[in-house]
C-alpha cells in the first residue's frame, strides 16, 4: 500500500507551488465551496491572523500541550497491550510461561494474537462511516470545540479505569480500549481540524518548523516516559499486569493535565458554513459528504485529489504499524513488555534525528518530494524486516531495525501533516480532516 501511494505522490509535483503562504497547490482556491460559506474567508475564524511566527501564535502551542500530553497515552498503549494478550492467554488456557505460540482461542473465537488485530479492524470500519459525517456536521456548528472537549473528557475517564486491569476485567478493559480507540479518533478531528487554518497564517516554511519541533516534542516526552516506564519494571521486576497499572497511573495525570491546558488555549470556532432552512444538520452533513467527493474529483482533481489517493494507501501501513509490531514482537519474536518498551524506546530516540532531517529535506526540495522518498524509504525498510525477522532468533535484529523505523516514522509525521494542512480548502477544515482520517482507517 505505502508502495502505490509513493506512485499517486508523484501526480502532485506538476501543481505545486514553493513556499507559497496560500494552500499547498496552485489548484487549491476559492472557487470551490460545497455550501454557502458565512462570511469567514478574511479573518480564519479565531485564529491569530497577526502573528506570523509560530511560538507567538496561541492555538498552534495549544496544539503543542496535546502533544505534549498525548504522546505518555500512546506509549502507554504499548503495556496495556502486552497486559491484555498476557490476560488472554491465562483466560484461554495457554503456558504464559512456555514460549510457544498460544493456539487456543479465547471463548471459543479467536486467537489471543489476533485480538488487537480484530479490534483494530472494528473500529477503523466505524471510523470509515462516522468521521466524515460528524466533520461535515461539525463545520455547519461553533461546535467543534465541544467535541474536542467531550470526547478528550471520555478518553481521560477511560484511561484512568484501565489502571484496574486484572484477570478478572480484561474483557472489559479490552472492550473499553476498542472505544478509546474511537473516541481518540474523534478527539484527533477536532483538534486538527485547527491545523489548516494555522498553516494558511504561519506560511509553508514555518508551519514546517512548527510541526517539526511538534513532532520532536512527542516523540522526546514518549521517550522519556518510556525510559521512567522500563527503570520501574527493571527495577521492581514488575509482570506485564503489574506494568501496565503503574504505566496507565502515570500518563493519566498528565493527559488530564496537558489536555486542560490545551483546550484552555484553542479558541471556539464559528460554523462554516449556513445550515439550509429546509433541511437538518444530519441530512445536511450527508448532502455534503457527497457533494466533497464530486467536488474534489471536479476542482481538485490535480492536486488534493493525488494526496487523498496516496493517503489512502500509505496512511493505512504506517498507522497500523505500531499495533502490528505490538502483536508481532510479542508472538512471534516472543519478546515480553519491557523488551518491546525498548525496541519503542529506540523508534523514539531515532525519530528526533529524522523529524530534523526531513525538515532539511523538505525546506531543501519540497513537502511532495520529501514525502515521497520518505515513503519510498519506508518501503523498503518494511519489506527487509518481513523478510528477516521470522523467528525468538531474530529478536537482537529487531533492535537494529528499531532505529531505522523510527528516522522514517519521525520524518514521515510532520511531512505529512504540513501536506494536509497547506492543501485543505477554506471553510471545509473539519470535514475534510474527517475524511482524511477516514481514510487512516480503511
Amino acid at each position: 500500500m505505502i508502495g502505490v501511494s509513493v506512485i499517486f505522490s508523484q501526480n502532485l509535483m506538476d501543481d505545486y507551488e514553493p513556499k507559497s503562504t496560500s494552500p499547498l497547490l496552485s489548484e487549491v482556491t476559492d472557487k470551490f465551496s460545497l455550501l454557502d460559506p458565512l462570511s469567514l474567508r478574511d479573518d480564519d475564524s479565531l485564529i491569530q491572523h497577526n502573528v506570523k511566527e509560530w511560538h507567538s501564535n496561541k492555538e498552534a502551542r495549544g496544539l503543542l500541550f496535546f502533544n505534549f500530553a498525548i504522546g505518555p497515552s500512546l506509549m502507554s498503549q504499548v503495556f496495556l497491550s502486552s497486559a491484555l494478550m498476557y490476560l488472554a492467554k491465562e483466560e484461554a488456557g495457554c503456558d504464559t510461561d512456555n514460549d510457544d505460540e498460544c493456539t487456543r482461542r479465547v471463548y471459543g473465537f479467536l486467537k489471543p494474537s489476533s485480538l488487537f488485530t480484530f479490534m483494530v479492524s472494528m473500529v477503523c470500519i466505524l471510523n470509515v462511516l462516522v468521521l466524515p459525517f460528524l466533520g461535515a456536521i461539525m463545520d455547519f456548528t461553533p461546535h467543534r470545540k465541544l467535541v474536542g472537549m467531550i470526547s478528550s473528557s471520555i478518553y481521560c475517564m477511560i484511561q484512568v479505569t484501565q489502571i484496574g486491569t486484572v484477570q478478572s476485567t480484561w474483557l472489559a478493559m479490552f472492550i473499553l480500549q476498542a472505544f478509546a480507540y474511537f473516541i481518540s479518533s474523534m478527539m484527533s478531528l477536532s483538534l486538527n481540524s485547527y491545523l489548516p487554518e494555522i498553516g494558511r497564517v504561519l506560511g509553508e516554511s514555518e508551519m514546517n518548523k512548527f510541526l517539526t519541533l511538534n513532532t520532536l516534542l512527542q516523540f522526546s516526552v514518549e521517550g522519556v516516559y518510556l525510559t521512567v516506564i522500563i527503570a520501574i519494571i527493571l527495577i521492581f521486576n514488575l509482570d506485564d499486569v503489574k506494568s501496565e497499572q503503574v504505566s496507565q497511573s502515570i500518563q493519566s495525570y498528565i493527559i488530564i493535565a496537558g489536555f486542560y491546558v490545551c483546550w484552555k488555549m484553542l479558541p471556539s470556532i464559528p460554523p462554516k458554513h449556513k445550515l439550509p432552512s429546509d433541511k437538518n444538520i444530519f441530512l445536511a452533513g450527508f448532502i455534503q459528504n457527497l457533494n466533497t467527493v464530486n467536488g474534489i474529483n471536479v476542482h481538485y482533481k490535480d492536486g488534493l485529489r493525488w494526496i487523498i489517493l496516496a493517503e489512502c494507501f500509505n496512511s493505512s501501513g504506517v498507522n497500523s504499524f505500531a499495533v502490528v509490531a505490538i502483536s508481532y514482537l510479542n508472538d512471534t519474536l516472543d519478546m515480553s513488555s519491557d523488551e518491546v518498551g525498548i525496541i519503542f524506546f529506540i523508534v523514539l530516540v531515532s525519530a528526533a534525528p529524522g523529524a530534523y532531517f526531513g525538515s532539511f529535506i523538505t525546506e531543501s526540495t519540497n513537502p511532495i518530494l520529501s514525502y515521497t522518498y520518505v515513503l519510498a524509504i519506508l518501503l523498503t525498510l518494511i519489506l527487509a524486516a518481513s523478510c528477516t525477522l521470522g523467528s525468538p532468533e531474530d529478536k537482537n535484529l529487531a533492535f537494529f531495525f528499531a532505529a531505522f523505523w523510527g528516522i522514517c516514522l519521525g520524518w514521515y509525521y510532520p511531512t505529512a501533516s504540513l501536506l494536509h494542512c497547506l492543501a485543505i480548502p477554506k471553510d471545509q477544515e473539519s470535514e475534510l480532516m474527517g475524511f482524511i482520517y477516514c481514510l487512516h482507517s480503511w
